[in-house]
Formats: structure tokens, C-alpha cells, sequence
């Protein structure tokens, strides 16, 4: 039995933290304000102290980054946090990144693979580009295992209104009433369920298989569009779009408005993934997506 130490309990680090724990690995969950997890040691942490995070790792055998700064922040705000889990991973911890496909910027709608070029041209693609070479790149140097997971957008029951298929959308959704997207409802994008994260999250932390150096993409649940995924869910709720220019008059006085403005690509036009190597090298096998939204949506109803 091994200890992990997750950063974040969002969605994300709850999901890895519940996969962990039921493949009977022990958990460590570290935020700014030691938020209590069930069934997890927690401790406070900020991540960007590098000497904390050597103190805190030192007996775990990986690390998990599960993250999120404020969008806003995040050319500020991760650089100095992936150095300070370099500085604990150098002492003998695996590292694996949760990241997300933002990198690949406007892939036209091409199925992004880990491969794939990376073609951001906003700050926060650009972002997450370097941290994740920076990570891998001092994986090689030092002699550590480090990886990256790049999911899509994810939804779950456990996912919070912020989320494009959060919570608020799903009881919207659930009640007939319009739901507002900032995208088109038309668009084909792939999903990323909760629990097969956590999964993925935690097979990459805990395998024999070489994932040194290497970014995987995905789980995905499957391809459809929201008006498509309203149909599985035999919801008569109109989907309604937010305007564009209205999301951009909202930046100037809003910084979350003004960085959806920015990647509202991945919501206007086929935005998908390529999961193969995940599924043929690792054995992930994700939630069909009509039997992930039955799962989302039978807990909306009993709650």
C-alpha cells in the first residue's frame, strides 16, 4: 500500500482521491485551507512553498495536480507552483499533471492526440504548454516519473455549476427550463466524465507501464453535441445561446468572461479527442456517454 499526495478537492481531486482510495492506496489531500475529504489525511499546503511541499511529499510515492488557479491567474499563478512540485518530486515522487487540451488551441476540428500540435495563441494555452514541458522536461533531468492527463470538458455528478455540464445545467436540464450556453448547441465535443478522471488519474499514479515523459489525452465518455446530449436525457429544455459579443462586453468588467471570450472555440465548432493510447496502453475503458449522463442525472433526482 502507497500514499499519494493529491493537490486540489474539486471535482478532480475528489475523483482521483475516490479511485485511489477503492484500489486501497492510502490518500493525502493538500489545499491552501486543509479542506476536509472523506477517507483522506488532509493537510494545509500552499502549494508554490517549495520547502512545504518537500516537508509534506516526502512520504508519499506520488504526486497528483489537481489545481486550478482562478483562469485569470493562471500565467501568474502556475509557474511557480509546477517549480515547487519539481522541488518535492525531485526527492523520488511520480508526478502526474492534470491539464486539459487548451494547448492545441484551435485544432480545426481535428481529433487532438497527445501529438498534436500545439497551437495556442491565448495566454492561458500558452500557459499550460510551457508548465507541462517544464514538468517533463525536469522529469528527464532529475530522474523522476512525470506525466500529464489532458481531458476535456467534464461533467459528473459531482461537477460544479462552473462547469459547462455542471450541476446548474443538469437541474435546468432536468426541469425543462432554458439552459444558456456560451457556444453552439450544435457543435460536436467530446466529455470527459468525473469518475473515469479519477480513474485515469489514478492508473497513471500507480503503474508499472512507462508513462515517463508523456502526455496521454483523454478519457472520453463519447462525441455529441449539447442539444444531443439534452435528447439522451429526453429533456424538452431549449438551449440557448449566450451571445458572443455579450460574453465580451462582460470581459471588461468580468476577467471569467473575458477568458471564456478568448478559447470559445472548443464551444463553437467540433472540438474532440483521440483516447486510443489511453484505452490500448493503460486498459482505460470509459463510461459510454448515455450510461454517464443516466448516472449524473439519477443523482440530480434523488438530491
Amino acid at each position: 500500500m502507497n500514499r499519494y499526495l493529491i493537490l486540489g478537492a474539486g471535482p478532480i481531486g475528489r475523483a482521483a482521491a475516490t479511485a485511489l482510495l477503492s484500489s486501497g492506496e492510502q490518500v493525502t489531500v493538500g489545499t491552501r485551507s486543509g479542506s476536509h475529504v472523506p477517507d483522506c489525511a488532509t493537510t494545509a499546503l500552499d502549494a508554490t512553498d517549495p520547502e512545504r511541499m518537500i516537508r509534506v511529499a516526502g512520504n508519499h510515492s506520488g504526486i497528483i495536480v489537481c489545481t486550478n488557479p482562478p483562469y485569470h491567474r493562471w500565467p501568474t499563478d502556475w509557474p511557480p507552483l509546477i517549480e515547487s512540485v519539481i522541488a518535492a518530486a525531485r526527492t523520488g515522487c511520480r508526478v502526474v499533471l492534470m491539464g486539459n487540451l487548451y494547448p492545441y488551441g484551435d485544432p480545426g476540428g481535428v481529433r487532438m492526440r497527445p501529438d498534436s500540435p500545439e497551437l495556442t495563441t491565448e495566454a492561458k494555452g500558452r500557459t499550460r504548454a510551457e508548465i507541462s514541458r517544464r514538468l517533463l522536461a525536469a522529469g528527464s533531468e532529475h530522474g523522476f516519473v512525470a506525466t500529464e492527463l489532458r481531458a476535456s470538458d467534464y461533467f459528473g455528478a459531482d461537477a460544479h455549476s462552473g462547469a459547462i455540464l455542471g450541476e446548474s445545467f443538469f437541474r435546468r436540464l432536468l426541469t425543462g427550463r432554458t439552459c444558456w450556453i456560451p457556444g453552439d448547441a450544435d457543435a460536436v465535443h467530446s466529455w470527459s466524465y468525473l469518475p473515469d478522471i479519477g480513474t485515469t488519474l489514478a492508473a497513471l499514479a500507480t503503474t508499472e507501464h512507462d508513462v515517463s515523459g508523456r502526455i496521454w489525452t483523454g478519457p472520453s465518455s463519447g462525441d455529441a453535441s449539447i442539444r444531443e446530449i439534452a435528447e439522451m436525457c429526453r429533456s424538452t429544455s431549449r438551449i440557448n445561446r449566450v451571445p458572443a459579443p455579450a460574453i465580451r462586453a462582460a470581459g471588461f468588467v468580468n476577467p471569467l468572461a473575458r477568458e471564456v471570450h478568448a478559447v470559445l472555440h472548443q464551444h463553437t465548432s467540433r472540438y474532440v479527442l483521440d483516447d486510443s493510447a489511453l484505452r490500448g496502453e493503460l486498459g482505460i475503458v470509459p463510461t459510454p456517454l448515455r450510461e454517464a449522463l443516466a448516472e449524473t442525472t439519477a443523482t440530480m433526482v434523488s438530491t
